[in-house]
Parts: C-alpha cells; sequence; structure tokens
C-alpha cells in the first residue's frame, strides 16, 4: 500500500467522522459540562452497547491481542472471562452507579467518591489515580497507530500516530461526549464486521481450515495450546488473578462516564446482558487469525509480534490491507477518544474548577475541557512516538489494573454504609501504590513479576483488606452520606 493510497482513504474516513462530530455539536442541549462530557444521559441501547464496547475494545483488541495469542498462547482466552464478569459488575453496581448519578449531576468518578464520602482528599486521589492511568491506556492507541502504519505503509511512529490522533481530537472538539459516543458506534460496527471478515478469510485461506489450523500448531508449536504458554506467563494462579484485575474494568473512567450517559437503567441492564456475548465472539475472531498467522512467522519478538495481522495480509493478501488500516484506526480512535474526554473531565471538573478557578461558568469550563483535550493528545502523542514502549497489550493491563483499584471505595459508597472516607482514601493508596511498586513496568525494584499473580490483583486486594478493616475502626465523619445513598437506592430499587 502507498502513501498516497494511505492518506486517501484514511482522509474519506476522516470526514464521515467530522460529519458526525457536526451533526453532534448542531444536537448539543447547551454548553455545559453534563451535556459536553455525558451528553445529558441521553444514550439509548444501540449507542451505549456500542461506545461501551468500542471504549473496552481497543487498538490493543484489533493488533495487540494477535501479538498476545502469538507469544503467549491460548491462555489468553482468558479475557472472555473478564468480559463476563465485566459484564456482571455493569449489572450488579452499574445500575446503582447511574440511579445515583442521575440524582446528583455526576460528571466525573471523583464527584460520587467526593460526594458519598464528603472528602476533598478522595477527589483529588481519585483524579489523579484516574488521569494517571488513563494515560497509559491512550499511549496505547497511539503506539498501535504507528506500528501499524509503519508495517502497511512505511510511515515513521511520529506520522501514523498523529495522523490518528489529529481526527480524534478534531471530532472529539466538536461535539464532545455525544459525538464520541456516535462515532464509537459507527466505528465500533466497522471494525467488528472487518476483524470477523479477515478471521474468516485466515482460517479458510491461512490456516488451510478449522481442522488443518490446530494440526499445524499441534505438530509445529504444541505449547502454544496449553496452560501456562510458550513463555510460561498463564499459570493458573496468573490466569485467575490476571482476569479477575480485568472484569472491574466499569472503574476505567471513560467507562464509568459511559454508565452515567445511559438514558435509564434498564438500557444499562441490557447492555450489561450483551457485554459477554461480546467478548466470546470478538477475541475469538482475533485467536483465529492470529493462530492461523503464527506458524508461517517465526521468530517474532516483542513489539514485532504486534505486527502480526499487517505483516500476514502483506504476504498473503496485501490489496485488503487498505481496510486493515482504516479498521484498526476505527478501534483506537474510538478508545481514544473516550479517554481524551475522561481525562479533560477529570482535569477541568475535578482540579481546575475547584482549586483554580472557582465560580466558573459553564460555558468557561467546557472550554477549557476542550483545551484539555488537546493537551492529552500532545502530550500522548510524544510520549507514544519518541520513547520505547512495550507490547501494545502491556499498556492496556496496566490501565486496567490501576485503575481497578477505584472499584472498592464505589462498591462500599453503594453498598456498604459502613464505609468510612478514612477506610476509603486507605484502602485506595494502599492498592495503588503496592501496583506500582510491584509491577516491572514502574517498579524501582523489580525487572519482572516477583509473584506468581498479576500485580495489579495484589493491589487490588490489599485495598479491599485495608478499606474494610480501616472503616471498621472508624466513625463517619461529618457529612458522609451513608444513610443518604442507603435510603435513597432502596426506595429507587422499591419503585423500579
Amino acid at each position: 500500500m502507498t502513501l498516497a493510497q494511505t492518506l486517501f482513504f484514511l482522509g474519506l474516513y476522516s470526514l464521515i467522522l467530522f460529519g458526525i462530530g457536526i451533526v453532534a455539536n448542531r444536537r448539543s442541549l447547551g454548553e455545559t459540562q453534563e451535556d459536553y462530557f455525558v451528553a445529558s444521559r441521553t444514550f439509548g441501547l444501540f449507542v451505549l452497547f456500542f461506545t461501551y464496547e468500542a471504549t473496552l475494545f481497543s487498538m490493543w483488541f484489533f493488533l495487540g491481542t494477535g501479538g498476545f495469542w502469538y507469544t503467549h498462547g491460548v491462555g489468553f482466552y482468558c479475557h472472555v472471562l473478564w468480559m463476563t464478569m465485566s459484564g456482571v459488575i455493569l449489572y450488579w453496581v452499574g445500575t446503582r452507579l447511574w440511579l445515583v448519578g442521575k440524582r446528583w449531576g455526576f460528571v466525573t468518578p471523583a464527584d460520587l467518591l467526593a460526594h458519598r464520602y464528603n472528602s476533598e482528599a478522595i477527589r483529588v486521589v481519585t483524579a489523579v489515580v484516574g488521569i494517571g492511568f488513563v494515560f497509559p491506556y491512550l499511549l496505547l492507541q497511539i503506539v498501535g497507530a504507528g506500528r501499524l502504519l509503519g508495517a502497511a505503509a512505511g510511515l515513521e511512529m511520529w506520522q501514523g500516530a498523529g495522523l490518528m490522533m489529529l481526527v480524534v481530537v478534531t471530532y472529539t472538539l466538536l461535539g464532545g461526549g455525544r459525538a464520541v459516543a456516535w462515532t464509537d458506534a459507527f466505528q465500533g460496527c466497522l471494525f467488528f464486521s472487518v476483524i470477523w471478515f479477515i478471521a474468516i478469510w485466515a482460517l479458510t485461506c491461512v490456516g488451510g481450515g478449522w481442522t488443518a489450523m490446530w494440526d499445524r500448531l499441534v505438530a509445529d508449536s504444541p505449547q502454544h495450546l496449553t496452560l501456562p504458554g510458550p513463555k510460561g506467563e498463564f499459570t493458573p494462579l496468573w490466569w485467575f488473578s490476571f482476569w479477575f484485575v480485568q472484569g472491574t474494568a466499569m472503574a476505567m473512567p471513560g467507562v464509568w462516564m459511559r454508565v452515567y450517559s445511559a438514558r435509564n437503567a434498564t438500557v444499562l441492564r441490557q447492555t450489561a446482558a450483551l457485554v459477554p456475548l461480546a467478548g466470546a465472539i470478538g477475541y475469538l475472531a482475533t485467536l483465529l487469525y492470529a493462530f492461523s498467522a503464527t506458524p508461517h512467522f517465526p521468530g517474532l519478538v516483542g513489539p514485532e509480534a504486534d505486527k502480526l495481522l499487517p505483516l500476514m495480509l502483506n504476504r498473503f493478501h496485501p490489496e485488503w490491507t487498505i481496510p486493515l488500516v482504516v479498521a484498526a484506526f476505527a478501534a483506537g480512535m474510538s478508545t481514544a477518544d473516550s479517554q481524551l474526554l475522561a481525562g479533560s473531565a477529570m482535569i477541568t471538573g475535578d482540579l481546575y474548577k475547584r482549586y483554580v478557578v472557582r465560580g466558573a461558568s459553564e460555558r468557561h469550563l467546557v472550554w477549557v475541557g476542550r483545551g484539555f483535550v488537546v493537551f492529552f493528545t500532545l502530550l500522548t502523542w510524544f510520549v507514544g512516538s519518541f520513547f520505547d514502549l512495550p507490547l501494545i497489550v502491556r499498556l492496556g493491563i496496566m490501565a486496567y489494573a490501576g485503575t481497578s483499584n477505584l472499584i472498592v471505595p464505589l462498591i462500599g459508597a453503594l453498598f456498604w454504609p459502613r464505609a468510612t472516607a478514612r477506610g476509603a482514601l486507605s484502602g485506595l493508596l494502599t492498592g495503588v501504590l503496592l501496583f506500582l511498586l510491584l509491577d516491572p513496568k514502574t517498579s524501582p525494584f523489580f525487572s519482572t513479576n516477583p509473584l506468581p499473580v498479576d500485580p495489579g490483583f495484589v493491589g487490588l486486594v490489599c485495598n479491599a483488606v485495608v478499606f474494610v478493616a480501616v472503616s471498621l475502626c472508624t466513625r463517619h465523619r461529618s457529612g458522609e452520606r451513608h444513610e443518604e445513598y442507603r435510603s435513597y437506592l432502596k426506595q429507587a430499587y422499591e419503585q423500579s
């Protein structure tokens, strides 16, 4: 594929997204934070389901999972389990989250936790944790775009990453949360269709059919079909802890804010029922193309494995590289936009509004939010383009593991009247700091995982233990709304 062809087709695709952004801007219900960041809570089932899935199924799904299947084998299918758990949590916790979000007009994760626990310290820590772990999830979209266009069209990393982020920031600035969700729905349909088309073609023409694909793997690389896999990573303990941590995906700020955007609780329950099915179908497609291609490309190491899909198409069907690039960009953009919006909302609403310019008008805050969208875009583009980064999936795992700690104070806020602000803050700090100290990507002490489980799991469990212990040992402070939340949720469920 030539550079001219790449730019032409991506340009046409971008015009469609810009058109959606313009329409979304015209459908705005006013320049307020609630409208710009959570679209005035108006999303029905189709838009909510696809924006929820597209926020999770990012570049790590489209490209990164192929590299992970190639590197670590069939154990990676535990992702279906975390999607199942994610659906259960969305049904169980998400409905209550939507109810209190609607009742008190919450926009960010910190809005709810600070309100329930009456703590500005919790607001600041929640915002910092959210912003800090939104960053690696944005990075993986940048890295994926750069590596894809490098393999498919010979562009430099900074050029491919810059091209994708320019499109994303334009329609996000135009239409905010409404444009993000509408484009997510469009792009989600697109990349799901393309990935299954490629999977069926790869299975038939590259793998030689269902039976031949498995037979060849059994003969050439049987370790791909057993635990713990070729690299010994997917031990039973690690496997369990990994899907448990990833299953808390609803705690990611971009996903949390999608919950606020639902039209009603019924739409959320319907979305939750579809999430596990989407996970099983989506990851099966990436498994099929990866295992069909694996025997043909021996010796790919580290980030090179992320290029498995474009390498396969370049060798066996180069004319299909263009739809691959467009679909992969759709996967990356449909996640990057949600994370950009979430990061901007947290900086604007949780920090700027309260500690920089108090009493700012809604219009002023919306424009500040747009400014932070641009800032986040430039920062992630620079880091993603000019620094050496690991496998795409590794960045995604890091983002999930860090933000998973927010699920503990959230569940306490919604379900446990005995939960206290001191318990929530102590648990959250413990969990995040332990994860950062144990994870090889951030630890100053360990270059490899020192434990037989996911470091994020250790942080999450210790977070919960400290949260419960400190809450039981401390009293509610003045202003904590434990009884108000309990009474409201009880009444809301009795009336539903």
